[in-house]
């Protein structure tokens, strides 16, 4: 690696053996280059990280109480995405860990002890497909102007927020108006409470 211009690296790549006759091919696809992203003061903007919005839809069942998550939406701004499946399998497996955060995960602690009663993966409940509904992404939003390739991050924006619209979307599910939640990151409900 060498460094170049102000903090961009450029990778230059070698090869020896028998993959010495094909990298003469390949060399047309390297080139070594330099970026000068703008300075903040410049472009009259601060550098931001990806942005996300997401919409859930809930179905409640009275009688027993139960909570399924029938419709997700997550609109991100990723900035520019550079590979569309990948950056969306990424949203789709953080609204996945979302949707178990708000639904099945609970910490049950021993009123004697005071000790975590539920401390294993035994106890560990994860979301299946039959859990898991259809979940539309889309990505809005431009380029960053402040990067050299325009790109934010989608890691953990995925995840960020699903939990909180599952429970809007149960406090504003019209049985559960008058429902009493045993825990509300569990979103369990009593279903003597929702008569």
């Amino acid at each position: 690696m060498q460094q170049a211009g102000t903090g961009v690296r450029v990778c230059r790549h070698r090869r020896y053996g028998a993959d010495a006759r094909d990298s003469r091919r390949e060399r047309a696809l390297h080139r070594d280059g330099e970026a000068t992203p703008p300075s903040q003061e410049h472009s009259g903007s601060a550098l931001s990280g990806p942005f996300a919005a997401k919409f859930v839809e809930v179905r409640v069942d009275e009688d027993l109480g139960l909570v399924r998550v029938a419709r997700v939406t997550a609109a991100v701004d990723g900035g520019r995405i550079l590979n569309g499946k990948t950056a969306r399998s990424q949203i789709i497996g953080g609204t996945v860990g979302g949707i178990g955060q708000a639904l099945l995960e609970e910490t049950i602690t021993d009123p004697v002890t005071g000790r975590i009663a539920n401390a294993t993966l035994g106890d560990y409940l994860i979301p299946v497909n039959a859990d898991v509904p259809d979940i539309d992404v889309v990505f809005v939003g431009e380029p960053d102007p402040l990067t050299p390739l325009g790109a934010k991050g989608v890691g953990e924006i995925g995840l960020v927020g699903v939990a909180a619209a599952i429970a809007n979307a149960v406090h504003h599910a019209p049985v559960a108006a008058s429902a009493h939640f045993r825990s509300p990151s569990t979103a369990c409900c009593d279903p003597a409470a929702l008569r």
